[in-house]
């Protein structure tokens, strides 16, 4: 139909009063962004307390040692019920957990080796290695560390790791061994009584009383087993032996 002499290139269209404009663009975009934030959630993948992985390294830092305590556990609970985390969340259950062996509160520490514990047997040594550097200095920083109650968790995690992949301490052997040796002259028994709720749990219980040993038999004790599995095969293991 041929457009009248007068008649304009665009209509405008009326609004009434009151009434917001709408942009249909805009309409668009605010619905798939609402798409997106439903299956994400759909796909969140949480534990049997509703936690995601977020939601429990995100408590981490919390100043109540006894929900950093439960974060921790959280996370075990999270990866035992969700074995796809293995390969796509390893980095985060070892970056963000390990620094906690540096933790003040003894429960705290005892969480962080039963999680490393369970969880990394499950993991390819493949797959564990590249983070054997950061693993050392967390590690070596609690080894050293003024407070001897975290000496002593740092030694019972060095047995938890030994007996699952003694190489992540390869590049690290020797500065460690140093390390040890210097505990084994520490003979006064520590009489602090233990901070936290001592758990039923049998794994938890062993920790408990392991934490209450003299220092220096711990330190001999991760000693022997450092040369077992990271020295067995060389000949200053057998000429010590």
């Amino acid at each position: 139909m041929p457009k009248r002499k007068d008649e304009p290139d665009f209509k405008k269209v009326k609004h009434r009063v009151g009434t917001k404009k709408v942009d249909p663009k805009a309409t668009n975009v605010n619905i798939r962004i609402q798409e997106q934030s439903i299956l994400r959630e759909e796909q969140d993948i949480v534990n049997s307390h509703n936690k995601s992985l977020s939601d429990l390294v995100g408590q981490f830092t919390h100043f109540n040692a006894n929900n950093r305590k439960e974060a921790v556990l959280g996370l075990k609970d999270l990866f035992m019920s969700n074995e796809v985390l293995y390969s796509s969340s390893i980095n985060i259950l070892i970056t963000k957990t390990i620094p906690l062996l540096l933790d003040n509160d003894v429960a705290v520490r005892q969480a962080v080796v039963s999680v490393f514990e369970v969880l990394l047997p499950n993991v390819p040594k493949s797959s564990l290695l590249p983070f054997s550097g950061v693993i050392c200095v967390f590690v070596n920083n609690a080894l050293t560390s003024i407070n001897p109650s975290i000496r002593k968790s740092a030694l019972l995690m060095m047995q938890v790791l030994l007996k699952i992949a003694p190489e992540l301490f390869e590049d690290q052997k020797m500065k460690i061994l140093a390390s040890l040796i210097k505990l084994t002259t520490e003979v006064k028994v520590m009489n602090t009584p233990v901070r936290g709720v001592l758990s039923t749990n049998r794994n938890t219980m062993k920790t408990n009383t392991n934490q209450q040993r003299p220092l220096s038999d711990l330190a001999l004790e991760t000693i022997q087993l450092f040369f077992e599995t990271s020295f067995g095969q060389t000949s200053i293991y057998h000429r010590i032996d």
